[in-house]
């Protein structure tokens, strides 16, 4: 499965961009809540505005890199590499027979969006473009070995997630505005696995459901390679201005 994963992902790296009319790379970080539902043994999240806990730890930071495969001015196709670190707070059911008191589950992730990338301008100058960027596919999941679970009694590190790889749905909204070489961004981001967590911790078997995160983003994209149809229109427009100037 792993190797089938990689060779789509290199597949879509190398052969799309023979297609493409422009290529940017995307820079982007962030940090957000996390909850998991729809588990059978969890009876409610703990966040940070309910706690005493410092807000860094209840939140899930991450930072990604991707790279836009420009096929049209209004649609490209987005993929790339994601690190993020989850913090989940939660108490158990059954009068915490699962848990002591407050449940603290800490691991790092890597994923690997598939998105497809639709852009409505929103301001067009004669040297900006102005737009909200509308994305939404696919995020394949690797959970790293490094993980903690903590409560009241216990403190465990090692490998006791379960499944290693997960598929989920990713959706994200940025507005984009014209600085420099390329384009700074800002919006939030969305993302659910399809597959409940689930861990195994000494005789317990626990299920925590579904992981959703609500991310705020930030970033930045460099453009590698222009639209070329957007630059004719463009200097054109620079054109035009120059001679209304001079008028």
């Amino acid at each position: 499965m792993k190797r089938f994963l990689l060779s789509v992902f290199l597949l879509l790296s190398f052969l799309t961009p023979c297609a493409a009319i422009g290529i940017n790379i995307n820079f982007g970080f962030g940090s957000g809540m996390g909850e998991c539902f729809g588990g059978e043994n969890v009876q409610k999240n703990v966040n940070f505005w309910n706690s005493g806990k410092n807000f860094v730890d209840y939140t899930n930071p991450q930072a990604y890199i991707t790279t836009d495969i420009v096929f049209t001015e209004l649609f490209s196709l987005e993929t790339g590499f994601a690190f993020r670190t989850m913090n989940l707070h939660y108490t158990t059911n059954e009068d915490n027979i699962y848990g002591n008191g407050v449940c603290h589950i800490n691991y790092s992730i890597i994923q690997l969006p598939i998105l497809a990338k639709f852009v409505i301008p929103i301001r067009k100058t004669t040297e900006l473009v102005n737009s909200i960027n509308l994305s939404g596919g696919i995020n394949i999941s690797f959970n790293l070995e490094k993980q903690v679970y903590s409560d009241s009694l216990t403190n465990f590190y090692g490998k006791f997630i379960n499944p290693v790889v997960n598929f989920g749905v990713l959706l994200q909204a940025v507005y984009s505005h014209k600085i420099g070489p390329g384009r700074a961004f800002a919006g939030i981001q969305a993302d659910i696995n399809f597959i409940p967590v689930t861990y195994y911790l000494g005789n317990r078997k626990v299920n925590i459901g579904n992981v959703l995160t609500i991310t705020p983003v930030i970033g930045y994209s460099f453009i590698i390679v222009e639209d070329k149809h957007q630059s004719k229109v463009t200097e054109k427009n620079k054109r035009i201005r120059d001679i209304e100037v001079r008028e």
